[in-house]
């Protein structure tokens, strides 16, 4: 530990720990632990899953003695010979939530990896690959680089510096010498428009960057784009460190339901997983009853909402609240063919079912929180909203904003999407949505949105 000092970035500083019980103490691992983190520097600590060192290797309640953000990892032991019994699974589950995603197979994949485009695997020798087992060497950081880089520092994007080379000289020639045709974007033979219309940085028509055929270790399947677990690590999935989201709020209609209003296979997936790591709440303008009914194959695994525009609250079991609204605006309405929704014999919500005139609408605006679709029309008291409905759950449960995100699809979702940094916005999301989200979710897919 003598290595760390009082100068430099230690916010370029981030480490892995594992702890060794063969190699180390309980007492001196823990010290070292202490050290790193009243210095400031931010890391993760695991171990290796031996079955018959499992007692010795549960540091996770001592670690809570330092700090209760530290996570613990547990690493699936390699030659075992044997497949773990489902006791040791569930006892190495309670220290490392995430352990069972390092018992399932993922054939590699490159459509659904980001290494050696976004990121980089570099080793001691300085080669580079896209990640520790993908077997192909990509280049190496110490060649290539003028005097004044070499002396400067590489300035730039490395990974995208490399990424660019492969298409250096005539794409045609790149394509037919290393492509995989059968995952072309293009669906086209190579004859004919391939340098007219292949789109080089997202066509999967690209120079093969990996050899591995299975992706069999965290710092390999971390990568990956289909494992949604990841997304609750953002930007620290490959150092380990999840970024602490404690709740996730789904819009429905359009967000969780396709074009015939029905939840999605993938989607009531995600919910499930997601729910097993951290709670599931709704945003919707659907009033509670409305929700729970487009909702009910997914209901087990919600843990209550922002209902009916804001208006009203739940966490299922803990905490309930109705934000009441004067009836008394629609018999100034013209036309009123209204339906009332109310709460405890409270109204919360009015519902015009045809279209106000624009002027009428502007008029509401200066009283009521108002929210369209198509020709119907509804009306909240002013200081309900999605938004507003989230923010109060997440101040009852105590939460802060980076330990929440939100997940939609249209124009009344952007002051969510727009408040929380973990914003989401599903693949066919309007695009008035679609410029703030930070991720994409398509199906069961996550990515960030450039």
């Amino acid at each position: 530990m003598e290595i760390i000092g009082n100068s430099g970035n230690i916010s370029k500083v981030k480490l892995w720990c594992t702890f060794h019980p063969t190699q180390t103490n309980k007492e001196a691992f823990l010290k070292n632990c202490t050290t790193l983190y009243e210095k400031g520097i931010e890391f993760c600590v695991g171990a290796v899953g031996v079955p018959k060192n499992i007692a010795d290797i549960l540091v996770r309640e001592e670690l809570k003695l330092v700090s209760e953000n530290i996570y613990f990892w547990i690493n699936a032991m390699e030659g075992m010979g044997r497949a773990y019994t489902e006791e040791e699974i569930e006892q190495l589950s309670g220290a490392d939530p995430f352990f069972r995603l390092e018992l399932l197979e993922y054939k590699a994949d490159s459509d659904l990896c980001t290494s050696g485009r976004e990121r980089i695997f570099v080793d001691g020798m300085g080669n580079i690959s896209a990640c520790n087992i993908s077997r192909m060497k990509l280049g190496n950081i110490y060649e290539g680089f003028s005097e004044a880089e070499e002396g400067n520092g590489v300035q730039g994007n490395i990974a995208e510096k490399i990424n660019g080379e492969f298409y250096e000289g005539n794409i045609e020639e790149n394509v037919k010498e290393n492509c995989v045709i059968e995952n072309c974007l293009l669906g086209n033979s190579l004859e004919g428009n391939v340098t007219e219309n292949c789109d080089v940085g997202n066509c999967a028509s690209k120079r093969k960057i990996c050899a591995a055929e299975r992706c069999n270790c965290y710092l390999s399947y971390c990568s990956r784009t289909d494992i949604p677990e990841l997304f609750l690590f953002g930007d620290n999935e490959f150092i380990r460190i999840p970024q602490g989201i404690k709740a996730v709020f789904f819009d429905i209609d359009g967000t969780l339901t396709d074009d015939s209003g029905n939840i999605t296979q993938s989607q009531k997936q995600l919910v499930e997983t997601l729910s097993h790591h951290c709670r599931v709440f709704l945003a919707t303008s659907l009033p509670y009853s409305y929700a729970k009914e487009t909702c009910a194959e997914i209901w087990e695994f919600i843990s209550g909402g922002s209902f009916a525009e804001g208006s009203d609250l739940r966490v299922f079991g803990e905490y309930k609240r109705v934000v009441p609204l004067d009836g008394n605006i629609v018999g100034n309405i013209a036309g009123n063919k209204a339906v009332f929704y109310k709460e405890d014999e409270i109204l919360h919500k009015i519902t015009f079912l045809h279209r106000l005139g624009n002027n009428v609408i502007s008029e509401l605006r200066k009283y009521f929180s108002v929210s369209e679709q198509g020709n119907i029309t509804g009306i909240t008291n002013i200081s309900a909203t999605k938004l507003s409905g989230i923010i109060d759950i997440m101040g009852f449960l105590n939460m802060e904003e980076k330990s929440i995100a939100v997940v939609g699809n249209s124009e009344n979702d952007i002051p969510m999407l727009k408040y929380f940094s973990n914003s989401i916005t599903v693949g066919n999301a309007e695009k008035c949505a679609e410029i703030h989200g930070k991720y994409k979710l398509d199906g069961f897919v996550f990515s960030r949105r450039k």
